[in-house]
């Protein structure tokens, strides 16, 4: 049976959700997972907003970005947070390999600042062992738009809801500088199932980056 040919009770079948509150649960569900998980025929996990997970166990600091401020709490925290980093970078790739399946994580982007007064938008899951475990990653953002003459075809409700992906890497190659987005294709949701893609136009500079998609 093709996905056109089910209803949305018949779909939502497929999908199985769980409630991870904390990195424990979360470590503990892959590290030491369960003989149901993942179920079986499964194709696809996602980890959703995985940096709240790590921030919430080992929350950043304003007062600690000064190395003079910096405590012995604060910079053990600080190194057991890229620790589990590498812990958990490590145990995602052998899950997909062992299951060969495909591993999704969503993260939110943080600030960094590069010179004197260049700010940078990144993704909060960072790190030399994160960074080589990744396949590819999408960044996912809205923007402004600058709107062409009123002859274009283009529909002003879809305008207003346009969102953006660009890809920042694939199969281990970075397709873009720091901060920056990569090709970008523009998209608006339709409904839950079913995206619609927009004709081209014209990109202004990117405002805001809300999400990142990392695939494994």
């Amino acid at each position: 049976m093709s996905p056109s040919d089910m209803t949305r009770d018949g779909l939502r079948g497929h999908f199985h959700y769980m409630a991870l509150p904390t990195l424990a649960h979360l470590l503990a569900l892959f590290v030491h997972a369960p003989a149901a998980f993942p179920p079986q025929n499964t194709s696809l996990v996602v980890i959703d907003s995985l940096a709240t997970l790590v921030d919430n166990a080992y929350p950043r600091n304003i007062d600690d970005r000064m190395a003079r401020n910096k405590t012995e709490q604060s910079r053990w925290a600080a190194g057991r947070r890229f620790a589990i980093i590498n812990e958990l970078i490590a145990t995602f790739t052998k899950f997909a390999a062992v299951h060969d399946i495909a591993l999704l994580v969503t993260s939110q982007t943080i600030t960094r600042i590069r010179g004197a007064s260049r700010a940078l938008l990144v993704p909060a899951m960072a790190g030399v062992e994160w960074e080589n475990g990744i396949s590819t990653r999408l960044v996912l953002f809205r923007d402004w738009i600058r709107l062409g003459k009123a002859s274009d075809n283009l529909d002003a409700d879809k305008l207003q809801k346009a969102r953006f992906v660009g890809l920042v890497k694939a199969n281990g190659v970075s397709l873009a500088d720091e901060g920056g987005v990569g090709d970008v294709v523009p998209f608006t949701i339709e409904n839950v199932s079913r995206m619609h893609h927009l004709q081209p136009f014209h990109l202004n500079r990117c405002t805001q980056i809300s999400a990142e998609l990392i695939f494994r």
